[in-house]
């Protein structure tokens, strides 16, 4: 959604003195403000799937026939086998580059569920995406297979198609198992950007949260906060009753210049309340950005950061990909991602058209594997980060442990649990429909395959 607003904030600076007219229309806003805004006939639509999806099924479906291009962004995730977006995505490109053949539209019949629809020559379908994964991979070798009936041409830009394809696919390949597909790992090697530093944090897991404490407090100009060295707080927790306020200052002897701007990624929603809710009550001002926020609460925080009102934004995955925001050259993964191909759109948060950044990864005792993987997905070697010390996060137990406690307190005091609670059984509701629509499918590919063969 965050990513949607941004392209529409960009199609209406760069088309103002063409008076281009763009519509947005993504999740958490008014449903019924966006249909009429889409009856308009603007000449460019921002949306996310799920929303244009639901409104192409709603009662009074926008018309698509007019429209020249559909561009996918982020193509590897919208794509990928798994992702939850397949039915909205297929409803959009069904509707958007395809039309009603005339004998059947003579008849009269509207459901298009049972209406002959044909492709439509003028409209053409990109798709983008910073890294190739086998789902795109599939797609090229689909339309190769089409004989014409399916162009597809690829573009590779700012890098080498020759270097990008690391490895072929082979006969062991073809027959890889379930999990394989399930994890859509990447194809190629992306270039991660020169000026990007990557670093590692080894510490217990059970003391994660103090050594991240820590790295905010160490990396980053005035120990995360804003205003000068003199606008320091008392609270609670003693994080700012210290005199040492060397500690906060760049070290311009060593060349070190310390971050201005950073962004923590976490692994959930409960997590990034809870790192939140630590910093503030360690003095240190932050955002949060993760899906169990409303929408304008979700605008309000990431407008916030990008004006540096706040310099520190938590957030989950929802930030990791797609977002510009060039003042950021700090990236903090207090949890490293499941899948490797995640890592690489994290850190690409930082070092963005060609500026100098550092990502900082924590790592504890079970995250070893997933540090070879994001060091074979990016190219690189992290690099141990002297920075930070045991030294330096053991003084901070006693104040990120009350901290903490503060934290749990006040979200159980707001009810932030029943709205986990209330996301998980939704999650898993919408697991168990997905499932049962892929064993439906396979019954029905299984009956087809054993009719055709008799």
């Amino acid at each position: 959604r965050e990513l949607a607003k941004q392209i529409h904030e960009q199609v209406l600076a760069l088309g103002t003195s063409l008076r281009v007219k763009s519509c947005l229309a993504i999740g958490g806003m008014d449903m019924t403000v966006q249909a009429c805004e889409l009856s308009n006939k603007p000449h460019v639509v921002v949306a996310t799937p799920g929303r244009l999806g639901a409104l192409l099924r709603g009662p009074n479906p926008p018309i698509l026939r007019n429209i020249k291009y559909v561009v996918l962004d982020e193509a590897d995730r919208l794509l990928h086998a798994k992702s939850g977006f397949e039915g909205d995505v297929a409803e959009i490109l069904l509707h958007g580059t395809t039309r009603k053949t005339g004998s059947d539209s003579s008849v009269g019949n509207d459901d298009d569920d049972h209406t002959l629809r044909e492709r439509r020559g003028n409209c053409q379908t990109l798709l983008f995406s910073a890294t190739l994964t086998r789902s795109l991979e599939s797609l090229e070798e689909m339309a190769g297979a089409g004989l014409g009936r399916l162009p597809l041409k690829k573009f590779v830009l700012n890098g080498n198609e020759g270097d990008g394809k690391k490895r072929k696919k082979n006969k062991d390949d073809e027959g890889s198992s379930e999990s394989d597909s399930e994890d859509d790992e990447i194809e190629s090697i992306p270039k991660i950007p020169p000026g990007l530093k990557q670093e590692y944090v080894f510490m217990p897991s059970h003391v994660r949260d103090a050594y991240l404490i820590t790295a905010v407090r160490h990396l980053m100009s005035n120990g995360g906060r804003s205003g000068g060295r003199m606008v320091d707080r008392n609270d609670a927790s003693g994080w700012n009753n210290t005199t040492d306020n060397a500690v906060f200052s760049d070290d311009e002897e060593s060349g070190k210049k310390k971050a201005k701007s950073a962004i923590i990624f976490v692994s959930t929603c409960e997590r990034t309340a809870h790192i939140s809710g630590v910093l503030t009550e360690l003095g240190v001002n932050n955002v949060a950005l993760h899906s169990l926020l409303s929408q304008n609460r979700r605008l309000a925080s990431l407008a916030k950061f990008k004006s540096q009102q706040v310099r520190v934004m938590i957030a989950t995955d929802v930030a990791s990909r797609g977002l510009d925001i060039p003042t950021v050259d700090l990236v903090l993964n207090c949890e490293l991602p499941r899948r490797a191909v995640d890592y690489i759109h994290r850190v690409g948060r930082t070092a963005r058209a060609g500026r100098r950044g550092r990502a900082v990864s924590l790592v504890c005792e079970r995250d070893v594997a997933l540090v070879h993987a994001c060091e074979k997905m990016s190219g690189r070697e992290m690099e141990k980060c002297n920075d930070i010390t045991d030294d330096m996060a053991v003084k901070l137990l006693g104040p990120v442990s009350k901290a903490a406690r503060l934290t749990k307190m006040k979200l159980a005091d707001i009810g932030f649990d029943e709205l986990v609670k209330k996301m998980k059984e939704r999650k898993a509701r919408d697991r168990k429909q997905r499932q049962r629509a892929e064993r439906a499918l396979n019954r029905v590919a299984k009956k087809a395959k054993t009719s055709g063969g008799k």
